[in-house]
C-alpha cells in the first residue's frame, strides 16, 4: 500500500506543470574550496560587466561570475489583446505586455491568443 502511495505522489510530482523560464544559464558556483557545476532559470537576465545576474521573487540578487554560457529558451505563450486599432485595412493589435502586431485574424479586446509568441512576457 505504501509503494502505491509513493508512486502516486511520484506521479503527481512529475506530471505538475513547472515554470516557464526564458534563460537558462550554465556555470560554477564555488563553496568553499570548492567549484560545483550549477544550472539557473530565470525569466529576466541583466548585466553588470561580465558578471550575470537576476532578481529573485524575493528581492535577493544572484550574481553569475564567469565562465557561464546562456541559453535563450523560446516558449510561447497565451496572450490577451487589450487593444484593437484600424489601420490600411489590416487590424492591429496591442497585447497585455505591449507588443504590437498585424494580422488578417481578427480579435476583440479580451480575446486570449493561446502560443503567442513574444519577448516581453510578464
Amino acid at each position: 500500500m505504501d509503494k502505491i502511495k509513493a508512486i502516486a505522489l511520484l506521479c503527481i510530482l512529475i506530471s505538475c506543470n513547472t515554470p516557464d523560464y526564458r534563460f537558462k544559464v550554465t556555470g560554477q558556483v564555488q563553496v568553499k574550496a570548492d567549484t560545483y557545476p550549477a544550472i539557473w532559470y530565470t525569466h529576466k537576465l541583466s548585466y553588470k560587466g561580465d558578471t550575470a545576474y537576476y532578481t529573485n521573487s524575493d528581492s535577493s540578487i544572484v550574481n553569475i561570475l564567469p565562465p557561464y554560457k546562456v541559453e535563450q529558451l523560446e516558449k510561447h505563450f497565451p496572450c490577451t489583446v487589450d487593444d484593437v486599432m484600424m489601420a490600411t485595412g489590416i487590424e492591429g493589435y496591442i497585447t497585455e505586455c505591449g507588443v504590437f502586431f498585424e494580422s488578417h485574424q481578427v480579435y476583440k479586446i479580451g480575446d486570449t491568443i493561446k502560443d503567442f509568441k513574444s519577448p516581453k512576457h510578464k
